[in-house]
């Protein structure tokens, strides 16, 4: 929990009162606002990661694609359940509108089933449980993702300025069994920038959405604290 308060000038209403619990749309609102904050902050590290090829892209990756994933989900079993939430979307601008499509088509313009499963082997480890067995397990699906590997040497990175030692062996089998024993690099590459231009557009739709909702409330969202970085130690 944050410690960090805004000055009182600056001060929101209290959440209850601007998200009103017994208001499904309320209760979107916020439902969406987490997935933002998740994915703005998986989206910063993925395009930092790629700029600075650091060893984490490969779960940055699988990370933004899977809080993408969960996100898509909620977003359809909200508006299928409550009129409120569709009444509220429909008042979303229409530019944002067209972003909103593009975050819940994203799932099938990467293929059916295909980004779901890299959720899935972000947010569960290889197991023999049979409770996710479609054809095969998951360490079933490992074994495949090993056997493919003849080529692909066992090693580890050291980052000296973090100190953070990363298996890159397993980051790579990680990757494989995420998007499927046996894809192809050019469909890999494909799906993931799926990925990336969805939670882009979610996260402008987001803002949007939240925007539209507090105008129909008589309620006010305090202003963003600005933090400051402490300056580097001498």
């Amino acid at each position: 929990m944050s410690d960090e308060q805004p000055p009182d000038e600056d001060t929101g209403d209290p959440v209850a009162d601007v998200f009103p619990p017994d208001r499904p749309e309320a209760r979107f609102v916020v439902a969406m606002s987490m997935a933002r904050n998740d994915i703005e902050r998986a989206l910063h590290d993925l395009l930092r990661s790629n700029r600075e090829h650091s060893q984490d892209f490969t779960y940055r990756v699988r990370l933004l694609t899977g809080h993408l994933v969960e996100a898509v989900e909620a977003i359809n079993y909200y508006r299928q359940e409550f009129a409120d939430v569709r009444k509220l979307l429909a008042r979303v601008p229409a530019a944002e509108r067209k972003q909103l499509a593009r975050v819940v088509g994203a799932l099938q313009r990467a293929g059916k089933g295909s980004l779901e499963r890299i959720r899935h082997h972000t947010f569960h480890y290889p197991s023999p449980d049979p409770a996710y067995k479609s054809d095969a397990t998951s360490d079933d699906e490992l074994a495949a993702v090993l056997a493919d590997m003849k080529d692909f040497p066992t090693y580890a990175h050291h980052d000296g300025d973090t100190n953070v030692t990363t298996l890159t062996y397993a980051d790579e089998a990680a990757i494989r069994l995420a998007f499927g024993p046996g894809t192809a690099q050019e469909t890999i590459l494909q799906r993931s920038e799926v990925a990336r231009d969805a939670a882009l557009a979610f996260r402008q739709w987001a803002i949007s959405l939240m925007t539209t909702y507090v105008k129909t409330v008589d309620g006010e969202i305090g202003k963003p604290i600005v933090s400051e970085k402490p300056p580097p130690k001498a």
